[in-house]
């Protein structure tokens, strides 16, 4: 080749951009609001597609189900440039997609990106999930390949629309109902946080049932309750209504306390407040293993007077939550959020929650949680200069600057996978004000759909 060494270096620099894939074509790189993105899949996963018989002319393409890439021929010898296109011949040749590059493209349900056919060398490459409601909901995805935007548009539906629309027809699409209520089962490998059970709010959108029990001792020091007991027992409800918006119930059950004299209280029991809300996780991404979500809480002070659970108007509680996974077992929640108070009865507070677990086989998550409550304000109903946490709102009039960080530490067992769960932490202060905290433990189970 004539010429100088910087014409040389243009045209090499040419070439390779023109030959190269881009980065969103090599890595399959997520965007927000786009669901299932996919994941990289070493070979090792890469199963052969049974060869087609005499009497099967068209090959049986293999299905996607809910968490797990789709799967393709580990080597091919029959080669085709539309091969997903067209109906074979009887061939004893397993079938090959590693040509169809083009027609996968075009194809909303199962992209593979490869450049050229090289059988020995598909390790890793990306598969991209399907994204029908059919694969949100674990139903396995149909064999039928089509283009994109083509075919007629089903109406308008609420309760069953499968409508995918560009632009912010997406983000339209997270306030439809699905009438399976299914929780989003693409993270499964997360956990649910246990200590802070009734504001550390798990990011995902989750159809359960959780019972709650919590024992917690008191400080000898508080002048309310003088070292006794407290237990609390809530039994929570989440629906998803779909695989981004669901409502929460965190907080519906009953409380009691024993306290140690010579406190002024005498032993009680009776309804908790009632807190629900809904939930938006904005952030779904399964390829970067990512989520968030946003919501907020209402505190309804509909419970008794004689066990502090009427203080004032109620409250209102927005929060963001998020998780995140490495190195596929280790995992990290944390929540983010502020209690503010309809009157000036209720104290006001601002909250921190922290989460990381380590996997064990997919049944064992042990933990370390940290939650820290800062209150910005205090009430007017009690004098003192402590608060409740997540169990009262006393409307302490000396709350304001006050600060509790407690740290907990437990475990996770999915006993029947995601079905069923049993979750148990033991807390305890970090910080010289202990409030009404001078160690807690908290169990609960899960019935998970």
């Amino acid at each position: 080749m004539h010429g100088t060494p910087k014409q040389s270096l243009a045209l090499f620099l040419a070439i390779m951009a023109i030959a190269a894939p881009s980065e969103a074509e090599a890595q399959g790189t997520a965007t927000l609001g786009v669901p299932r993105q996919g994941r990289i899949v070493p070979a090792s996963q890469i199963t052969t597609l049974a060869s087609p018989g005499p009497s099967s002319p068209s090959p049986t393409l293999p299905k996607a189900t809910l968490g797990t890439p789709r799967k393709t021929p580990a080597s091919c010898t029959h080669v085709e440039t539309n091969c997903l296109e067209k109906r074979f011949a009887a061939t004893t040749q397993p079938v090959c997609y590693a040509q169809a590059r083009e027609a996968l493209q075009l194809s909303r349900e199962v992209p593979i990106y490869h450049d050229v056919y090289k059988p020995q060398s598909w390790e890793p490459y990306i598969v991209r999930g399907s994204v029908d409601e059919s694969y949100l909901q674990g139903v396995p995805g149909s064999n039928s390949f089509h283009t994109a935007g083509t075919g007629p548009a089903p109406p308008w539906d609420w309760f069953n629309r499968t409508v995918h629309d560009t632009g912010l027809g997406q983000y339209f699409e997270w306030f439809q109902i699905r009438n399976t209520f299914q929780s989003d089962h693409a993270f499964d490998e997360f956990v649910s946080p246990v200590t802070n059970p009734f504001f550390f709010e798990d990011p995902r959108a989750l159809t359960e049932l959780r019972p709650v029990f919590i024992f917690q001792n008191t400080p000898r020091g508080n002048p309310l309750f003088r070292g006794g007991n407290i237990q609390m027992f809530s039994l929570q409800g989440r629906l998803a209504l779909n695989e981004r918006l669901s409502i929460v119930v965190p907080k519906l059950g009953l409380i009691a306390f024993q306290p140690d004299p010579p406190s002024p209280l005498g032993d009680e029991i009776g309804f908790a407040e009632i807190i629900v809300g809904p939930k938006l996780t904005f952030w779904r991404d399964d390829a970067a293993n990512v989520l968030a979500a946003f919501g907020v809480h209402f505190e309804i002070p509909a419970g008794g007077g004689d066990v502090f659970q009427n203080t004032g108007s109620g409250a209102v509680v927005p929060y963001l939550t998020l998780g995140k996974e490495l190195l596929d077992n280790l995992h990290f929640l944390g929540a983010i959020g502020y209690r503010a108070g309809f009157d000036s009865d209720r104290s006001d507070s601002f909250f921190v929650s922290l989460h990381a677990d380590y996997e064990f086989y997919r049944i064992i998550y042990p933990f370390i949680e940290v939650n820290w409550f800062h209150y910005t304000s205090g009430g007017n109903v009690l004098a003192g200069n402590f608060e409740g946490g997540d169990l009262f709102n006393f409307g302490s009039t000396g709350a304001s600057g006050e600060d509790i960080v407690t740290m907990g530490v437990g475990g996770r067992v999915k006993i029947l996978g995601e079905e069923l769960q049993a979750g148990a932490a033991f807390e305890f202060p970090l910080t010289k004000g202990k409030d009404i905290m001078d160690w807690r433990i908290t169990i609960d189970l899960i019935w998970r759909y």
